[in-house]
């Protein structure tokens, strides 16, 4: 017997070695042994702003209205507040398309003073999807002349779904034209971001908990969409998309 371990010690230690891991764990609940329960794990996003930007992200008529029961895939993927922050200078926009063959789509970018969009556009840009899948994005271009996105300055983004009356060049649009609209603000990364990056599994675990929501979807839609049997990104992106409603 050694000097300091008790009997039930050495059962245990007998029990460990002949027995499977499942084996020794049902044994040792049965003994009144709490073995620890691992937390489910769920993505978290933490927002920097609270503030509610005047803007909709379900399809709307060209009269400003949002509509509650028309073109209710067509949604821009934002918080609830209408804003998301990005360290990108060139950063990627993501938004919910139905009937994809039917329409075209205009994407504009304004900048803003007071939260109010200057009369033209920093960037337009007309063209058609190509695929079948409701999830459409569009990443701002580098080689088009568009100068980054400002550090500290708000843009407001909007998507416009052009239904065609003619030809596949005709922009004529009738009363079911429908837009969606969205806020972007460009911060410069804080100091812990790197460390984080480091310590996460994925990158846009970082983004979340530093609120950027604009890198944690696009990250997390990257991944997904190359590995679309990932178990773990599916479950990531239904949490995301519930936690912002």
């Amino acid at each position: 017997t050694r000097p300091n371990q008790s009997k039930l010690q050495l059962g245990m230690d007998m029990i460990n070695r002949k027995l499977p891991w499942t084996a020794t764990a049902t044994i040792l609940i049965s003994l009144g042994v709490v073995l620890p329960v691992l937390p489910s794990y769920s993505i978290k996003f933490r927002p920097k702003t609270v503030l509610q930007r005047p803007a909709c992200r379900q399809g709307a008529a060209t009269r400003g209205v949002c509509s509650k029961t028309e073109q209710a895939l067509f949604k821009a993927i934002l918080p609830t507040t209408n804003h998301g922050y990005t360290i990108a200078d060139y950063p990627t926009f993501y938004w919910y398309q139905p009937n994809q063959a039917l329409s075209r789509i205009r994407f504009e970018l304004f900048a803003t003073q007071n939260q109010q969009p200057e009369s033209f556009p920093s960037y337009s840009s007309t063209f058609r999807v190509k695929g079948i899948h409701p999830l459409t994005s569009l990443t701002l271009p580098k080689n088009s002349g568009l100068p980054p996105l400002e550090v500290n300055s708000e843009y407001l983004w909007r998507v416009t779904l052009i239904y065609s009356n003619g030809g596949s060049d005709d922009e004529t649009v009738d009363s079911s034209e429908q837009s969606i609209q969205g806020w972007i603000t460009r911060v410069e990364p804080n100091v812990g971001l790197k460390n984080q990056l480091m310590q996460v599994k994925y990158p846009y675990d970082a983004y979340a908990a530093e609120g950027l929501w604009y890198d944690t979807i696009h990250d997390l839609a990257t991944r997904l969409q190359k590995d679309p049997q990932n178990k773990q990104l599916v479950s990531d992106w239904n949490d995301l998309v519930k936690e912002v409603k």
